[in-house]
């Protein structure tokens, strides 16, 4: 069964590949430490790429990331 997103880290940047059209996905980066919510936005295309370079640290912080659309959702972890 292919999923409906994939998602790929390269140095900062966080890449999100829609593998069918979705009307719009909501995308939440949580620090995983913290609670923080650093990133969140509705997208509206088949993929995006977040620089993620402004909320690292020099700790290599863990986020959580949280792609949900009105039929799924998915939901994953990565550090920089």
């Amino acid at each position: 069964m292919q999923q409906p997103v994939r998602a790929y880290i390269f140095g900062s940047v966080l890449s999100i590949d829609f593998t069918s059209s979705q009307p719009a996905a909501t995308i939440t980066i949580e620090n995983k430490l913290t609670g923080e919510v650093v990133y969140m936005e509705v997208c509206n295309v088949k993929s995006t790429s977040i620089d993620m370079s402004m909320y690292a640290t020099d700790d290599g912080d863990t986020y959580i990331i949280d792609i949900k659309t009105a039929s799924w959702e998915r939901t994953g972890e990565f550090c920089l």
